[in-house]
């Protein structure tokens, strides 16, 4: 994909077919932005590794088939901090909302509200705004002012006998894992190397039985 200097080239990474034809036709109609259409996770990864310097904005849904885009979201936070990302999804939940933020968003929109607002939407992040339905944003002040960062997952929901099963910096890997925090954030928040955190990572997977950082969202409730 040769890069365009006048026309933007966004990513949209979207499963559901109808959606993702809907979207790329409003973006495309606009005449000065070029859009890439993938349908999941690991197709929307290739294309992001094969031309991430050529992107201007990512367009992800949160749930691609079993799949997470957050685990996108992170990837393309890490490669490029520069690249606005804006979640457009389904899922209304003020815990994924503040999970997808971390991993690297700037943006969280639900399908449902989205209607006429989509090229909006996209020109305000791209401006660098930070647009958020008004039903999540009201949800996570309610949930911030009520319970700090209760919003996120908690490592509590791991059964105890799991849980002394890690030492005690493996639990304090989790805990950060569990409110959200990138490998990178928990390295700094802990004062370690980012191949420390992969290492106790590793450790904590084996120790709890799992494979994935999927498995352990779902593991974390």
């Amino acid at each position: 994909m040769p890069r365009a200097a006048l026309r933007p080239n966004v990513l949209l990474v979207e499963d559901d077919l109808h959606f993702a034809q809907w979207a790329s036709g409003v973006l495309r109609s606009a005449g000065d932005l070029r859009v890439h259409v993938t349908h999941g996770l690991n197709e929307g990864l290739q294309a992001w590794q094969l031309h991430r310097a050529d992107w201007q904005l990512a367009v992800v849904d949160l749930h691609l088939g079993t799949l997470r885009g957050v685990d996108l979201i992170q990837q393309i936070a890490q490669d490029r901090a520069d690249l606005p990302i804006l979640v457009i999804t389904s899922v209304e939940s003020p815990a994924e909302a503040l999970e997808a933020i971390r991993a690297g968003a700037q943006g969280y929109i639900l399908k449902s509200t989205i209607d006429h607002e989509l090229l909006n939407v996209v020109r305000q992040v791209m401006a660098g705004g930070s647009p958020i339905t008004p039903s999540i944003a009201r949800q996570l002040l309610t949930e911030f002012r009520g319970h700090g960062q209760a919003v996120a997952p908690s490592a509590s929901a791991v059964p105890g006998a799991m849980m002394e099963k890690l030492s005690q910096r493996e639990v304090e890997v989790l805990r950060l894992l569990a409110r959200g925090y990138t490998d990178k954030e928990v390295a700094a928040q802990l004062e370690i190397a980012p191949t420390t955190v992969d290492t106790h990572v590793r450790k904590i997977y084996r120790k709890l039985s799992i494979n994935s950082r999927v498995e352990l969202r779902r593991l974390l409730g």
